[in-house]
């Protein structure tokens, strides 16, 4: 590759020539062959004229022209009756004044004269100079002839503009339907005619062609480049490879470009690695989690989830796959009525059930089961895989009436069941009414006007401390443990500490509640904020995300809980 410079003493002078008026006049060429030069290095513009043995040349100017109003052309013709000599240096002069104006670092070349026999080669060389002003302080303008310029690097320029406008549009390789596809026809492979991109040039195969594939695994590529000479058409041509890997790279000055179309194993199983389509083509799949399509093969990069299978069936609960709408009760518009096994069920997290009663069986004994009875049975969290699992079933022919319910086993006795209490079990336990005056009544046998009816509290809570009311049934708490008596406000006690709050009830009801963090794949320990007389029922509840966790010992004081899981945040609540 040639390097070319105006010199800074060309400069100088010419800024002289300017303030006298005189014109710049350059009219001579020397050719030398200077050793060790390189012509891949800048050239420096303070470089002057090669020592005279160096010199193997100098020819007046033979042309100039004008090629704008900026840039003048000056040429040189080397005829066949000159020669022989070698050059890697050329020069522009002013030789009035010796003054170098141009200067060119070249490969070595050589110039023969016709004689004897010998046939010898005629030359043309030429300075482009630009700069403001050129045509009209040089004095030139004749037009400079078409000859005279070298259009290589521009034209070269334009190839490559070409070339790396391709790239934006296709990428670094594209392939269109099967084009250049690698097939197979019994034990022979061959490529597939069509179009493609490679590296910004089109290769076009107009017609199959056979491959020789020997031994495997190995991949087969198109080796793209774009050449001619200089007095050919230039274009683009093609070859296919057959190698393991293979990449860019240059030969004899030209540069090639290089795709895997395919990759072959050791059983001869074909894998077409031709990137498809444009870039659009490519971005316009783009669909889940906006993720983009890769470069080479345009798939969109979900990872394992481009070959997850979704659900079989709306209870399918088979580990990796896509929950389908409707699966498990999620996002369906109707839930089907289900008859189940009480004992043997497998409840999954966050599914939705309408249960038949009539018809399923080991129904546990606290839920009603009558003819014509329906339930919601909706799963808040499962402890594993099996059986334990925490539900909430509502009833559908009566919305008000719910219990929560944990199964521990699949044994008769596996359920615990806890009926929720709604408003009508407190109109007929704890029915509040007054007279005109707002004064509370004991509720006596029969008695609408309410407060509390003794005996309706002695079902509710065991009897324990009542307080007396007057003989006008007004309420009291001065004391009394008659049919009349209702309860003292200080029987019905409250607290928390650092364990979690607490609440008593006369008759000896009591719970206790704390928020707890649990670590992944551990056990914590839980101790009550209060006592309790033995060890109570306990429920656990998620508060981010769904859980795989179980009580692995309950005592009076606290319980052990055991997270099978990432690290949870649940809710727990001990009753007795």
């Amino acid at each position: 590759m040639s390097q070319t410079v105006i010199t800074t003493a060309f400069e100088q002078w010419k800024a002289r020539q300017a303030e006298t008026g005189e014109p710049v006049l350059l009219d001579g060429f020397i050719f030398a062959n200077v050793p060790g030069l390189d012509p891949a290095k800048p050239v420096d513009r303070s470089e002057g004229i090669p020592p005279e043995a160096q010199i193997v040349h100098r020819q007046a100017v033979t042309r100039k022209g004008v090629v704008n109003q900026n840039a003048v052309v000056h040429s040189v013709v080397l005829g066949a009756d000159t020669g022989d000599f070698s050059f890697n240096w050329i020069g522009l002069v002013n030789s009035a004044t010796g003054t170098l104006a141009m200067i060119v670092h070249a490969p070595a070349q050589q110039k023969l004269k016709t004689r004897d026999g010998q046939q010898g080669n005629v030359l043309t060389r030429s300075f482009l100079m630009e700069y403001s002003g050129a045509q009209q302080e040089t004095g030139i303008s004749t037009p400079a002839e078409t000859w005279q310029i070298d259009f290589t690097a521009r034209m070269g320029a334009m190839d490559e503009r070409q070339r790396l406008e391709n790239t934006d549009i296709y990428g670094l390789a594209a392939f269109f339907g099967d084009g250049w596809l690698v097939g197979k026809s019994g034990t022979e492979f061959f490529v597939t005619r069509g179009a493609g991109y490679v590296g910004g040039l089109r290769a076009q195969l107009d017609a199959d062609q056979a491959i020789t594939v020997g031994v495997k695994p190995v991949k087969v590529w198109l080796d793209v480049c774009f050449t001619g000479t200089l007095a050919s058409v230039w274009g683009v041509q093609s070859k296919i490879t057959v190698a393991t890997d293979l990449a860019d790279y240059e030969l004899d000055g030209v540069k090639h470009y290089v795709s895997a179309l395919a990759g072959i194993d050791a059983a001869g199983n074909i894998t077409d690695l031709r990137p498809k389509g444009s870039l659009t083509d490519r971005v316009a799949v783009r669909s889940v989690n906006n993720k983009k399509p890769d470069a080479l093969t345009g798939n969109v990069m979900l990872g394992s989830a481009a070959n997850a299978d979704v659900m079989q069936s709306k209870t399918d609960g088979t580990a990796g796959r896509v929950i389908t709408v409707g699966g498990f009760g999620l996002g369906s518009g109707q839930l089907d009525v289900s008859t189940i096994d009480f004992r043997t069920y497998v409840f999954h997290a966050g599914e939705t059930l309408l249960i038949k009663m009539e018809g399923s069986a080991n129904i546990p004994a606290q839920l009603p089961a009558g003819s014509g009875q329906y339930f919601y049975a909706h799963c808040t969290g499962v402890r594993d895989r099996s059986y334990g699992c925490s539900v909430i079933f509502t009833a559908y022919n009566s919305p008000a009436e719910s219990y929560i319910g944990t199964r521990m086993d699949n044994s008769s006795s596996g359920w615990t069941i806890m009926r929720l209490a709604d408003r009508s079990d407190f109109d007929n336990y704890a029915k509040l009414n007054g007279d005109s005056n707002k004064n509370f009544y004991v509720r006596n046998n029969g008695d609408g006007a309410a407060a509390v009816n003794n005996d309706r509290l002695s079902f509710v809570l065991g009897g324990f401390a009542y307080k007396g009311g007057d003989a006008g049934q007004h309420f009291s708490v001065s004391g009394g443990t008659g049919a009349n008596s209702a309860v003292a406000f200080g029987q019905f006690q409250s607290g928390n500490n650092g364990n979690g709050a607490w609440s008593k009830i006369p008759g000896g009801g009591q719970w206790c509640r704390q928020n707890l963090n649990l670590a992944a794949y551990s056990s914590t320990t839980w101790t009550y904020p209060a006592g309790f007389p033995a060890p109570p029922g306990l429920f656990i509840t998620a508060i981010n995300g769904s859980f795989e966790c179980w009580s692995n010992g309950i005592g009076a004081n606290n319980c052990g809980i055991y997270n099978n899981g990432p690290a949870l945040n649940v809710n727990v609540l001990a009753l007795w």
